[in-house]
C-alpha cells in the first residue's frame, strides 16, 4: 500500500492543476500567517512562533493516527496520510528552476559569467528537489504512517522559512530545517551514485558524509556535479545558452533517475 501511495503522490505534484493547487495549499499558509501576525504584535520569541505554527497541527496529526489506527480499517490512516502529504508535495516552486533560466539564458545572445550561472541554478534545484520532494518523501517512508508527523513538522518550518514578515522566525526556520535534511542528503546522494557516476560520486559520499561543516543542500549539490558530468565540447564561458539549458536539464534528469531509484527499491522491499 505504500508504494501505491508514493505513486499517487507523485503523480499529483506533477499533475494537479495549479488551481487546485493553491486551494489545498492554502489552509497551511493561512495558519502560519495568522500566527505570525499575532505573535508579531505580541513580540513573541521565534521559539515560540514555531512550536505553535508546528506543533499544534503536529499534536492533532498524532491524535488523528491514533484514532484512526483503532478503526478496524486501514482506510482512514491511508485517507489521513494522502490528506497531510498531498498538499506537502504539490507545494512546489513553480515555473520549476529549469523553466525559469531556460528562458532567462534563451532570451538573452550572451550569457555573463556562465559557469556561475550554471552553479547557481544547480543549487537552486538541488535545493527544491530536495526540500519539496526528497526529504519529505524519505522520512514517509522510513516512518510509515507515522512519517506524516515528521513531514508536516518539517513542511510548517518550510513554510516559515519562506515568509519575510519575521526574519527572525525564517532563519530559525532554516537551521531547524537543515536537522530533518541531513538524513535524507544522504541518501540521495547514494541515489545519486547509482545512477550517475559511481566511483566519483561514491568517494565523495565517503570523504564528505559526516562534514557537517557543509549543509546538506551543498552536499547534494557537490554531489550532483560529480554523479552528471557536463560534456560541454567547449570552454564554458564561450557556449551558447543553449549548452547551459542542456547543462542543467542533466541535473534534473538526474534528480529523476534518483527517484526512480527509490520507487523501484521500494517495489523491491513490498515483493520481498
Amino acid at each position: 500500500m505504500k508504494l501505491l501511495l508514493v505513486l499517487v503522490l507523485l503523480v499529483c505534484r506533477e499533475l494537479i492543476a495549479e488551481e487546485l493547487r493553491v486551494i489545498l495549499t492554502q489552509p497551511m499558509r493561512q495558519w502560519r500567517d495568522s500566527v505570525l501576525q499575532f505573535s508579531q504584535a505580541r513580540q513573541a520569541s521565534s521559539s515560540t512562533v514555531l512550536t505553535l505554527i508546528a506543533g499544534l497541527p503536529a499534536v492533532i496529526l498524532t491524535v488523528l493516527l491514533v484514532v484512526a489506527e483503532i478503526a478496524t480499517s486501514g482506510f482512514w490512516t491511508h485517507l489521513l496520510v494522502l490528506l497531510v502529504l498531498i498538499p506537502v508535495f504539490i507545494d512546489r516552486h513553480l515555473p520549476s528552476v529549469l523553466f525559469s533560466y531556460r528562458q532567462q539564458w534563451l532570451d538573452a545572445h550572451v550569457v555573463d559569467e556562465p559557469e556561475v550561472q550554471l552553479k547557481q541554478a544547480r543549487l537552486q534545484m538541488m535545493t527544491a528537489y530536495l526540500q519539496e520532494l526528497f526529504t519529505p518523501l524519505c522520512w514517509f517512508l522510513l516512518l510509515g504512517s507515522w512519517g506524516i508527523v515528521v513531514v508536516s513538522v518539517y513542511y510548517s518550518f518550510r513554510l516559515c522559512a519562506n515568509q519575510t514578515l519575521m526574519m527572525d522566525v525564517a532563519d530559525r526556520a532554516k537551521a531547524l530545517m537543515a536537522v530533518f535534511d541531513w538524513l535524507p542528503s544522504r541518501l540521495v546522494v547514494v541515489s545519486f551514485a547509482l545512477v550517475g557516476q559511481f566511483v566519483e560520486t561514491w568517494r565523495y559520499w565517503q570523504a564528505n558524509m559526516s562534514n557537517y561543516g557543509v549543509s546538506a543542500v551543498e552536499f547534494v549539490d557537490a554531489a550532483a556535479e560529480q554523479a552528471e558530468v557536463i560534456d560541454h565540447g567547449q570552454p564554458l564561458a564561450s557556449t551558447l545558452p543553449m549548452t547551459l539549458v542542456k547543462a542543467l536539464a542533466a541535473y534534473e534528469s538526474l534528480c529523476y533517475r534518483s527517484m526512480l531509484i527509490w520507487v523501484v527499491l521500494l517495489a523491491l522491499h513490498v515483493m520481498l
